[in-house]
Parts: C-alpha cells; sequence; structure tokens
C-alpha cells in the first residue's frame, strides 16, 4: 500500500480516543447543561425546557469525533402508515456511536392543523432532531434537564455561575510615534497622569507595544534605572531621613533598595 493510500485508509477508518473508566463515566461528563443553550416552550400544553440542537451536537462531537463517521444514524426509515388514523410520521433508525449501537423510535405530525390540509414543511427535520436528542438522552446528554433539575431556581443559577463567561478585555491601542518618543525621553521619571513611573511594564497595562518599541524602552530603561544603593549610602540616608533632611519617596526615587531596606526606611519615617 503506497503511503498516501495508507494515510487516507488511517484516516478514513481513524475513530476518536474514547476511554470510560466505569459505567456512569459518560453520563457525568455530559449531564449537566449551560442554560445559555435552553429556553422555555410549550408542547401538548405542557412546559418544557428546550435545548438548542446545534449545542447538543457540539456536545457529541466534543466526545465522540466528527458527525457522520462516529456517530449519528443509519438505516433511517420513515414511515406513514398512521398518517391517515392519527397524523404522525413515524421515524426508525440506528443511532451508533464508538462504544455500540441501538434503535430508535420517533415521531412528529405531518399536518400542522386537525384538517390536515396544511403540510408542516419542516416535519422531517423536526423528527430527526427530536430522535437525535431521545437518543443521546438514553447516554447520559443533558441529564439534568430531564430528570428536571432545570425546575429548581438555584440549580440553574447553579449552572450559569459554572458556565458564566468572563467578559473579554478590550484590546489595548496601539502604541503611537510621537507618545512613545516622549515616553521614551521620560523613562523612569514620575508620571503626574498615571500616578506612577513610567516604566516598560506601566506602558504594556496602557499600549499595544511593537518589539521594536519594546526593544528601544526596554534598553532605555535599564540606562535610566537609579543604581543599587551601597552599604554606606544606606546608612547616610537612614541618618537624613531621620533627621527630616530627605523623604523616603525621594531616596526611592534614588536607589533601587532591597525590601528589608525599605521597611527599615519605613520603620524610621513612621510609616511601618
Amino acid at each position: 500500500m503506497k503511503d498516501k493510500e495508507l494515510e487516507a485508509y488511517e484516516y478514513a477508518n481513524a475513530m476518536p480516543i474514547f476511554v470510560l473508566k466505569g459505567t456512569l463515566d459518560l453520563w457525568e461528563r455530559v449531564e449537566q447543561t449551560n442554560p445559555k443553550y435552553t429556553k422555555k416552550a410549550k408542547i401538548g400544553g405542557h412546559s418544557i425546557t428546550a435545548i438548542a440542537p446545534q449545542y447538543q451536537i457540539k456536545m457529541v462531537t466534543e466526545q465522540f469525533g466528527i458527525y457522520g463517521e462516529t456517530w449519528g444514524f443509519k438505516d433511517i426509515e420513515l414511515s406513514y402508515d398512521l398518517v391517515d388514523k392519527c397524523n404522525l410520521v413515524v421515524f426508525k433508525g440506528v443511532f451508533f456511536f464508538p462504544k455500540g449501537e441501538f434503535e430508535i423510535i420517533n415521531s412528529c405530525k405531518l399536518y400542522m392543523d386537525r384538517a390536515q390540509t396544511m403540510i408542516d414543511d419542516n416535519f422531517a427535520k423536526k423528527i430527526e432532531t427530536d430522535a437525535l436528542t431521545k437518543a443521546i438522552s438514553k447516554l447520559g446528554f443533558n441529564a439534568d434537564i430531564f430528570m428536571g433539575k432545570f425546575d429548581d431556581v438555584r440549580y440553574v443559577q447553579e449552572m450559569n455561575e459554572k458556565y458564566k463567561e468572563e467578559p473579554k478585555p478590550e484590546p489595548l491601542p496601539n502604541l503611537p510615534e510621537k507618545l512613545f518618543n516622549l515616553l521614551f525621553d521620560n523613562m523612569g521619571k514620575q508620571s503626574k497622569n498615571w500616578g506612577c513611573k513610567v516604566t516598560v511594564s506601566e506602558i504594556e497595562k496602557r499600549y499595544s507595544i511593537s518589539k521594536d518599541y519594546k526593544d528601544a524602552l526596554e534598553i532605555r530603561e535599564k540606562e535610566t534605572a537609579p543604581p543599587i544603593i551601597t552599604d554606606a549610602e544606606f546608612e547616610e540616608e537612614k541618618e537624613a531621613l531621620s533627621n527630616k533632611t530627605v523623604t523616603l519617596e525621594q531616596i526611592k526615587a534614588k536607589y533601587v533598595l532591597s525590601t528589608v531596606q525599605e521597611k527599615a526606611l519605613m520603620l524610621i519615617a513612621g510609616l511601618g
């Protein structure tokens, strides 16, 4: 067998990795439903919780693979024998998935009115969609709805919290050239508008920076960074701080302090 033929054969016969640790493993993985994809509906006078079909297909695809390749229906038959008697089309099919297959029987009305003059042109779609919901419900998909948990307000609130989507942050504006030049010249200095020193990290909180700009700003930041204070300088600054001839902020602007040194100076300044 040639390489391309082998590759095509392996793809056509590929099966998703589907391992179950116990009889309820799949059920427990798929029983909970995201309320975002549900809505209340009335069928035959009864109030139900309807699930978005495409959401269900996505859930099954996540577990079994691509629809039609590793799961779906086969041997579908539609019988119209009961149309004249009770306005019902009967669906028969076999639902298959990586661990097995089973038969599904379902039905729906062909006509939309009692006089049977208006055919529901979506009946085939409805009957297959409903059959899919019934089939995957046997495997545990959206079991919380079929077990009545969505009638409990507290449970629905729990599911809303679980599936809550975090708001996406707004994209940062690009750093314009004119502002880049200003920030470059003022690197390491206190910014009145920002309430802090101009640093690369502070710029990145506010703007999207190109690699070239960032490299230049980082070099500039290193050039303007204050020196690490020596032991002798630290003792001098301690004495000056005690005599109140210098402030803690002035020392911090002048030198890079260790955490221990900064705490010692804060105690002298009465801030500790």
